[in-house]
């Protein structure tokens, strides 16, 4: 997390400085974006859901990293790392908890996913050149990955509480849609929703309440800049 944060001093000080650079604003676009985001996210699982007064539905904090390549004007190839903490709780008595355990169903999650994917993003409102590019973009992405689950479950059992490792790798189905800003002729500024669709059932230790996949919803504030490795 240190470095992370780190990370995201590193490039404020960059967004300073270009306010006194001069580019050749007239030079083609810029064929890669690297971009740096933080925000909030949430699990969609038999622990945490909203609209249900016995499960917790916490907001907690996601970051991640990316890098872009143009193919097209509008359509560009994006590689994303990225971190989320996870936790949630199933608010019910005792012996509820106990009868989850029993079955080998946990009560209560907590930890952090590590994920990677890669993704076409298709831009709406892009043009040609840095200059005349539109300042307000929006922006779609479908693409595929993989997540490392690495929590720890609680399970209710008759002498107490028992911790148990929750550690496993599944693939994703990452959709994130945005809105950017362009501020600076090679920066820019954006608010995304992403929906990071698992294959597991088994990220909150706790199978029995639905069918559905385990998911989790994310929303961030992302900074990016446009750059070019000729110059």
């Amino acid at each position: 997390m240190k470095h992370f944060f780190l990370l995201l001093s590193f490039f404020s000080l960059c967004l300073v400085q270009a306010q006194a650079q001069s580019f050749n604003y007239k030079s083609p676009d810029r064929p890669w974006a690297a971009e740096i985001g933080a925000g909030a996210s949430f699990v969609l699982a038999d622990n945490s859901f909203p609209f249900d007064d016995q499960l917790t539905f916490r907001p907690t904090f996601g970051g991640s990293l990316g890098l872009t390549r143009n193919i097209r004007n509008n359509l560009g190839l994006k590689g994303t790392v990225g971190y989320q903490k996870v936790l949630g709780e199933a608010l019910v008595s005792r012996e509820e908890r106990l009868a989850m355990g029993l079955n080998d169903q946990a009560y209560q999650f907590y930890g952090y996913t590590i994920f990677a994917d890669i993704a076409p993003e298709i831009k709406y409102l892009n043009r040609t050149f840095i200059n005349s590019r539109s300042h307000i973009n929006m922006y779609t992405s479908l693409g595929v990955g993989a997540m490392m689950v690495l929590t720890d479950n609680q399970i209710q059992t008759g002498s107490g509480n028992q911790k148990r490792k929750n550690n496993f790798l599944t693939p994703i189905l990452p959709l994130r849609t945005g809105v950017s800003y362009r501020f600076l002729p090679l920066y820019e500024a954006s608010l995304e929703a992403g929906l990071l669709f698992t294959f597991s059932n088994n990220i909150d230790g706790r199978t029995n309440n639905n069918s559905i996949d385990d998911h989790i919803l994310t929303f961030k504030f992302k900074l990016r800049k446009l750059f070019s490795f000729d110059y």
